[in-house]
């Protein structure tokens, strides 16, 4: 039976490459248009309803309005009470909340009452082109500057949870960020680890052809001065050894492969990997909420876990020897379900 679906990428995929056959740097330009613009934002009612309850702390960046929500544990707020109370009060600590492609904020409407509960003050915000932000291409050096930007605004957060793409880019803020706006604890849920993987299933689901391809990340090193490889966040992670952190994955997560985690897990010294089985690419049961609680809140690792060592350091260049790379991907180790 045809798969709606891949028919639909396959279809969008043979046009980019003609494009591309006759203007390859055009097909590459289009092709990185489509990988980078997220679907059309979908805010459910009971979604909206959390949302409702939240302060707009909303701002211009880089020429485009975010939506930011802020929630104090100390009753409502005025924006200008809650810039000075996060920045000057020790005492009313926040946590960031970041979450994957294609959500919105209303995603965390199971998270945030218990971080409210133990006295913390909580920020999510819709990245571009997500929820109730302005419409836009968004990729992940622009997630990392996003969030950057948030923290240098609100001051540093105490705690840090994120979700796949949005918690893939606290990898990156965390390690651009100097140490003392460092966080004192992560979590971390579904997050991919080498930009190569994601680019890799996106080509293989359009079925693109090797000079899209090539011109697509020519595109990419000609707006961030940066190779595809660079934007590997196990490698960064391997620099993080002051930020405890809690991975939580799904083993048979079908969006973003367990792998992933794996190879996170192993270059994050001190870093706990925990398998939350039949969880989900969302993660969103009780159990995994209770967990990020316990850990975030209190410092209370789940059992049972693995604990890394960190042995795989970022200077290491025999890692390809030991962790999932391309070779693995080609074999569908770290395959991706987004695109089927």
């Amino acid at each position: 039976m045809i798969n709606p679906k891949k028919l639909l990428l396959r279809s969008i995929g043979a046009g980019i490459n003609l494009v591309s056959f006759f203007a390859p740097r055009a097909g590459g330009r289009l092709a990185f248009r489509v990988f980078a613009t997220p679907p059309k934002p979908r805010i459910r009612d009971k979604e909206a309803k959390f949302l409702e309850t939240a302060s707009r702390l909303d701002f211009d960046f880089e020429e485009k309005r975010l939506a930011v929500y802020g929630w104090s544990s100390y009753g409502e707020f005025s924006r200008d009470s809650w810039l000075q109370s996060s920045k000057a009060d020790d005492r009313r600590p926040y946590v960031l909340l970041a979450y994957g492609w294609g959500y919105n904020a209303g995603r965390w409407r199971y998270f945030a009452p218990p971080l409210l509960e133990a006295g913390l003050n909580v920020i999510a915000y819709d990245p571009r082109g997500h929820g109730n932000s302005d419409p836009g291409q968004m990729e992940y050096p622009m997630m990392v500057r996003m969030q950057t930007e948030l923290i240098h605004r609100f001051g540093r957060a105490k705690y840090f949870l994120g979700h796949s793409f949005g918690g893939g880019g606290m990898i990156g803020t965390i390690g651009a960020l100097p140490i003392e706006l460092r966080p004192d604890r992560v979590c971390l849920m579904g997050v991919f680890s080498d930009a190569r993987w994601i680019f890799h299933n996106y080509r293989k689901a359009l079925g693109l052809s090797s000079r899209t391809y090539l011109e697509m990340t020519r595109l990419i090193y000609q707006r961030t001065g940066r190779r595809l490889s660079s934007f590997d966040n196990a490698r960064i992670a391997a620099r993080l050894s002051d930020i405890p952190a809690l991975l939580i994955h799904d083993p048979d997560d079908d969006i973003t492969s367990f792998s992933n985690a794996i190879r996170n897990h192993r270059y994050w010294p001190g870093s706990l990997l925990y398998r939350a089985e039949k969880a989900g690419h969302h993660l969103s049961t009780a159990e995994v909420t209770k967990i990020v609680m316990n850990w975030l809140i209190q410092g209370i690792a789940p059992e049972p876990v693995t604990h890394s060592s960190g042995f795989y350091q970022a200077e290491h260049e025999l890692h390809a020897y030991f962790i999932p790379v391309e070779q693995d991907w080609l074999h569908g180790e770290m395959r991706s379900g987004y695109y089927a």
